[in-house]
């Protein structure tokens, strides 16, 4: 390893990510089983935003707490918290194009066709995937953030429901 080179930590494959949440979880004693489709939903395959987001709920599970409703929300905003300046930074270095595609995704707006082709950039640097042959963002979070931020100045309101795991 040489800390001199550029080195482009991509997504993980599903069950790497699963992997990546579970087992470092259970070394500590504590079960993240039941919270891996919240934390895949936050962070989605990616090695630096699972860690995160693992990091914010361990934070309220090390002392014993019990997996509730709030307990999700409280290390949610704690993962945005964190997350958010890095978010920020992902949207500015995008070219205004991609930034409208990221826009129009975050909130569930159809793709024009002429912006397709771009989706596969993005499907390819981790920054979309596709559900059920839809392209939607890989962080829930994100995408709320981006809405939030940027949705009302192009009149873009939001259509996708942001569904955060519940029990």
């Amino acid at each position: 390893f040489n800390i001199f080179s550029n080195l482009t930590l991509s997504q993980f494959h599903r069950q790497d990510a699963v992997k990546l949440v579970v087992e470092p979880a259970a070394r500590a004693g504590i079960s993240f089983e039941k919270a891996v489709p919240f934390i895949l939903q936050m962070a989605g395959h990616h090695p630096f935003y699972l860690q995160m987001a693992c990091s914010a709920l361990y934070e309220y599970l090390k002392d014993g707490a019990p997996l509730t409703p709030s307990l999700l929300e409280k290390a949610r905003q704690d993962f945005l918290d964190e997350a958010r300046v890095h978010f920020q930074q992902l949207w500015e270095s995008c070219e205004p194009d991609r930034q409208e595609l990221l826009l129009l995704l975050a909130a569930g707006e159809p793709i024009p066709a002429s912006r397709r082709f771009m989706v596969q950039e993005l499907v390819r640097a981790g920054y979309v995937v596709m559900e059920k042959g839809k392209p939607r963002l890989f962080s829930a979070p994100m995408a709320e953030m981006i809405l939030q931020a940027h949705g009302a100045k192009k009149g873009i309101r939001k259509k996708r429901k942001f569904l955060f795991w519940r029990f």
